[in-house]
């Protein structure tokens, strides 16, 4: 009898409590949208999520996109040479982007404001709405300052521009430490420029990626682990830097790391971290206690993703292929915040030493 239950018991309950599928937390959304675009380098939403702006470089325009319908449509196409980085400033209902030479401000009703020059080879640009201010990346190795307030557009009177960096390919202020951290891939050697802002003198540090990588093109900075976090396209990498420099962690497999990553985004709501490349998006769970990463599921996108566009607010992801021939189809995907890690690793040898236990009790009552 005591074999009897012990067989029931291991062929109905053990199984139940077997390893449970992961939950999918990033899938297809119905936003996903085609646009008559060869190539999208960079992308930006408004404030108001109603609208993106996405420079089509190779096609000499910025593609304003109506977000609140679906699926959204283009409403203008505004002329420009080969636009690049596209930022929104905050507060001022206003966006701008890099052209070779200038920086160009407009309206929400696409208006020109300001056209700003002296910025040879402009690539990339970012905008923090703490002291209202843009930080320009030009020339493959300066950094400069613009100041928005009143709407003026003034060189900052606080930095002069910083020279000297390796290639300029990602900027992202921390002003909560007065400082700038610089994605710099120049010179076939990775590094991380730390630009530190006084009122009276501008400072930069090198920190160096390992050696293998020499094309950082993206970084985040977490400030609540006091950490940076650095792609690698060639190799296909990921380093984790702490401020003064050592590493502190890194991953470098290739199946479990996007080919050509140019993009990576901090979700601060599921503390998670997203790196989009070629063909998928890759996804790491943050440990807030130590700053440690933990490789989650790889979610399949277009083979040629490059770029992509992260809206915390509304948990969404947007991808743009680099088909360099037009209509392209902008892939869309929503974060799904009921998902679960991995599989639920049950501790099946435990249940069948309770299941021994619980059979030997049952044949002694049945004797």
């Amino acid at each position: 009898m005591a074999i009897v239950v012990f067989l029931f018991f291991v062929l109905t309950v053990v199984p139940i409590q077997a390893d449970i599928p992961m939950i999918p937390f990033i899938s297809v959304s119905s936003q996903q949208f085609t646009i008559n675009c060869s190539r999208i380098d960079h992308a930006v939403m408004s404030d108001d999520l109603t609208t993106m702006y996405a420079c089509c470089s190779f096609d000499n325009y910025i593609t304003a996109v109506n977000m609140s319908v679906t699926p959204p449509n283009v409403t203008h196409y505004i002329y420009a040479y080969a636009p690049r980085t596209p930022v929104f400033l905050t507060g001022h209902n206003l966006y701008a982007y890099t052209v070779d030479g200038y920086v160009v401000v407009r309206a929400i009703n696409h208006s020109l404001l300001a056209n700003i020059s002296g910025y040879p080879h402009a690539d990339n640009m970012a905008y923090d709405v703490l002291t209202d201010s843009l930080y320009v990346a030009f020339n493959g190795s300066s950094v400069d300052c613009i100041n928005v307030t009143g709407l003026s557009f003034l060189r900052c009177n606080s930095m002069s521009t910083v020279t000297g960096l390796p290639g300029v390919e990602q900027i992202i202020p921390d002003l909560n430490h007065r400082r700038l951290f610089v994605a710099t891939p120049g010179n076939n050697s990775g590094a991380v420029a730390v630009v530190t802002l006084s009122n009276t003198t501008t400072t930069i540090k090198l920190l160096q990626l390992p050696s293998s990588c020499v094309d950082d093109t993206s970084l985040a900075y977490i400030d609540s682990v006091d950490l940076i976090y650095v792609v690698c396209r060639n190799p296909n990498s990921l380093s984790i830097l702490r401020p003064d420099g050592t590493l502190f962690q890194s991953f470098s497999n290739s199946s479990t790391l996007p080919n050509n990553n140019d993009d990576l985004w901090f979700d601060n709501i599921n503390n998670r971290l997203y790196i989009s490349g070629n063909s998928f998006i890759s996804s790491y769970s943050l440990n807030t206690s130590n700053g440690y990463l933990k490789q989650l599921q790889n979610t399949p996108a277009d083979p040629t993703t490059r770029t992509s566009l992260w809206i915390p607010s509304q948990q969404r992801f947007y991808t743009f292929p680099r088909y360099n021939s037009s209509p392209i189809t902008v892939g869309a995907f929503i974060v799904n915040s009921n998902f679960n890690e991995g599989l639920v690793q049950k501790p099946t040898l435990f249940y069948l030493l309770m299941g021994m236990l619980l059979c030997m009790y049952l044949s002694f009552i049945i004797v």
